[in-house]
């Protein structure tokens, strides 16, 4: 897939999950979500290697906990559910929720 493609289908993910791309950080492209809860708690999944043939995404909670999930960057959408899933139980067992507007 082409950048313009890749940033593509990422979008319309974020989009479906109420989440936006982030595209750069300081001076560095990134691809990456901020999931907020409805109590304010804050969850990061980000897209390594986003250019590439073979990508991993990236699931973490900002303290301890994190998952990581590989495949062909064709697998992107299934690479991000499965992140999103992750950071679901993470927010479950904190006891937390996420309303989409």
């Amino acid at each position: 897939m082409t950048t313009g493609s890749i940033d593509d289908v990422m979008r319309r993910w974020g989009s479906a999950h109420g989440l936006y791309l982030l595209t750069k950080h300081r001076d560095d492209e990134i691809r990456s979500f901020v999931v907020v809860t409805d109590s304010g708690n804050e969850f990061s999944i980000w897209v390594a290697g986003w250019n590439a043939p073979i990508v991993t995404v990236c699931a973490w909670d900002r303290e301890l906990r994190r998952a990581e999930f590989t495949g062909p960057q064709t697998t992107i959408v299934t690479l991000l559910d499965s992140a999103y899933v992750a950071v679901e139980r993470w927010m479950k067992d904190q006891g937390d929720t996420r309303t989409l507007a």
